[in-house]
C-alpha cells in the first residue's frame, strides 16, 4: 500500500478526496461514503445502517491518519486518530441496501432501536463468553418489556440493564436521557 503525505497531523484532504466512492471498514461495522468534499460515516449491523457522522473532507483528515491506499484503489487502511488500531476499508459499489431500510423506521421507534442496540453488540462485541454474558438471553428477556409505547428513557435504562452484566470499562452509551460508563 503506498501512503499518503501528511501535512502537520493529518491527512490532506485531497488524498481522501480521491477515494470518492462506499467504503466497509473490515470490521468496526462501518460504512464511509466520501464524495468530492463531502464524508459521511454509518454504523452498519444485519438489520441497519444509520448515519453517525459526516463532514467536510478536511474534517475527515483529521478523524483518520496515515492513510494507505492499495494499487488499483480499492482498498485503503488508516489509523483512527483517537484509536490504536489500523482500520482497513473495502471499496463497495454503492451503499447497503440497508440504509434505505433504516430510513423507513422513525428515529425514535424504541423497538427498532432496541434491535439495532442488541445487533449491534450481538454483531461486533467479541467478549461474551468470556464475559459470561449470554447475549441471545438478554434479548428473550428484556425484549419483551419494549413496545411501540416505551419512553426513550425506559429504552435507555433497559439498555444499561443489558451492558451492566459485561462490566467493560471500554463501553459507553450517551444519550439526551442518560450517560453509562461502566
Amino acid at each position: 500500500m503506498k501512503t499518503a503525505q501528511r501535512r502537520g497531523n493529518s491527512i490532506s484532504s485531497p488524498d481522501f478526496a480521491s477515494l470518492q466512492g462506499v467504503w466497509r471498514s473490515q470490521g468496526y461495522g462501518t460504512v464511509l461514503l466520501i464524495e468530492e468534499d463531502w464524508y459521511t460515516l454509518f454504523e452498519e449491523t444485519s438489520i441497519s445502517c444509520l448515519k453517525i457522522d459526516a463532514g467536510s473532507i478536511d474534517e475527515l483528515g483529521h478523524y483518520y491518519e496515515d492513510l494507505a491506499v492499495s494499487p488499483g484503489g480499492q482498498a485503503f487502511s488508516a489509523h483512527r486518530v483517537t484509536g490504536v488500531a489500523r482500520i482497513s476499508f473495502r471499496r463497495l459499489k454503492g451503499l447497503p441496501a440497508s440504509v434505505t431500510e433504516s430510513h423507513r423506521h422513525r428515529a425514535k421507534d424504541p423497538q427498532y432501536n432496541f434491535d439495532v442496540f442488541w445487533r449491534t453488540f450481538h454483531e461486533q462485541y467479541a467478549l461474551f463468553k468470556l464475559k459470561g454474558v449470554a447475549w441471545d438471553r438478554a434479548h428473550h428477556d428484556y425484549l419483551p418489556q419494549i413496545n411501540a409505547n416505551t419512553s426513550q428513557e425506559t429504552l435507555f435504562a433497559t439498555m444499561v440493564a443489558m451492558l451492566r452484566p459485561l462490566k467493560d470499562g471500554h463501553i459507553r452509551l450517551h444519550s439526551p436521557w442518560g450517560h453509562y460508563r461502566a
